[in-house]
């Protein structure tokens, strides 16, 4: 085999050099076996029930059975990505997005984060506010403070449908969409906070409570570092995330 480039070999990301971290979802159905298809190959480790299954619609295929998603109960279930420096940002772009699906969702259900324990800050954190009809936010701290930039949709947060989710940093404005559409913006400067914890998904926090616990499943998690992959409202991806770049897409 030879690695080579072609325009005719699809479908690739010119920025895949950049991905820190990407979790497809797909697999063996109960599998907990969790593959990194970034270029990084980092563990995940899979607690409580956290596993794949394929018994549910992807948000690319309508009808089951399917190539996978991360399946999370909300009764103990998460993984974790340990610390890397590619998840270390400090002031530049980023790009943090994936395809949720909820079941059920309550105040402060954590999706993903970078949080050691609730009162501390992070560099990144995914999890719905404390409304009666949850909305979901982003908060992305900076050192010197350190001091929260928080971004809550003014939507309430549906159930039983996907919606992909994006933060995306360029330059010093804070972005957060929803399906492709621009939900909020805020102000940021200066580095982010850095931590050693690992990247936690299906919770907001290391200690966070079994009540705040993710209850839904998530497909195609992928974080960019370096890079604002969207600057505007943008078209949601109808396919799965790209595995290959196009200095490393391989020719059978």
């Amino acid at each position: 085999m030879t690695l080579e480039w072609s325009s005719s070999y699809a479908p690739v990301d010119g920025d895949f050099a950049d991905v820190s971290l990407l979790l497809k979802g797909e697999g063996t159905n109960g599998s907990t076996t969790i593959l990194d298809s970034s270029s990084n190959n980092l563990s995940v480790t899979a607690a409580g029930d956290a596993q794949i299954i394929n018994t549910v619609a992807t948000p690319f295929s309508p009808t089951a059975p399917s190539d996978g998603v991360l399946a999370f109960d909300g009764t103990g279930d998460y993984l974790t990505v340990p610390n890397d420096n590619d998840f270390d940002f400090g002031s530049g772009d980023y790009t943090i997005e994936f395809f949720l699906y909820a079941l059920s969702l309550s105040s402060f259900t954590g999706a993903l984060s970078k949080r050691p324990t609730e009162p501390d800050f992070a560099p990144f954190m995914f999890e719905t506010d404390g409304s009666a009809q949850p909305k979901m936010r982003f908060l992305s701290a900076v050192s010197a403070g350190p001091t929260w930039t928080i971004i809550v949709s003014p939507n309430a947060f549906p159930l039983f449908q996907w919606v992909h989710l994006a933060a995306v940093r360029l330059g010093n404005t804070l972005n957060y969409y929803e399906n492709g559409v621009l939900k909020g913006s805020g102000a940021i400067s200066g580095s982010l906070v850095s931590n050693t914890q690992p990247v936690s998904i299906g919770r907001s926090a290391t200690t966070t409570s079994l009540s705040n616990r993710l209850n839904g499943y998530i497909s195609n998690l992928r974080i960019t570092k370096g890079v604002a992959r969207y600057t505007e409202n943008f078209d949601v991806p109808t396919a799965p995330f790209p595995i290959y770049s196009p200095t490393t897409r391989a020719q059978a």
